[in-house]
């Protein structure tokens, strides 16, 4: 992301902030978020660190939506924003990449179970599968 951002004169960090806040807002409807606003806030002074800040914490969400024992910071996200550039995008990425590990490792938990295992591959419905502990599909 950075070399891409150097390269491309900060057109590729503008790019990337969009796909983030649209996956934060495909993972989790509930979590309200405009990526096309977010990027706007970028270009405005002091909403482009609310945006920053918000960004975060939206990330936040879903990682304890999702029961993540370890999340981002937001207060640390916004003060690498402020003080040291470089650093919000590497921590942002860091915390979407581990969450999106996350997911992988539950899709591989959920087919590698003997019950998932016993099944073609296509013949299983989604409702044979374990469930899956989920706040917000348990509510």
């Amino acid at each position: 992301m950075l070399g891409l951002s150097i390269i491309t004169f900060g057109i590729y960090y503008l790019v990337w902030y969009y796909k983030i806040n649209n996956e934060i807002r495909r993972h989790d409807p509930d979590i309200k978020v405009s990526p096309g606003l977010a990027v706007l806030a970028l270009f405005i002074p002091f909403a482009n660190l609310i945006s920053g800040y918000s960004t975060a914490a939206r990330i936040r969400q879903m990682q304890l939506d999702d029961g993540a024992s370890q999340t981002i910071s937001p207060v640390v996200a916004l003060l690498l924003l402020i003080f040291l550039g470089i650093g919000y995008p590497l921590y942002v990425g860091s915390a979407l990449k581990e969450h999106w590990h996350g997911h992988r490792r539950a899709v591989r938990a959920l087919t590698s179970s003997p019950a998932a295992a016993a099944l073609p591959v296509g013949s299983q419905p989604v409702a044979a599968l374990p469930e899956v502990s989920h706040p917000k599909l348990n509510a």
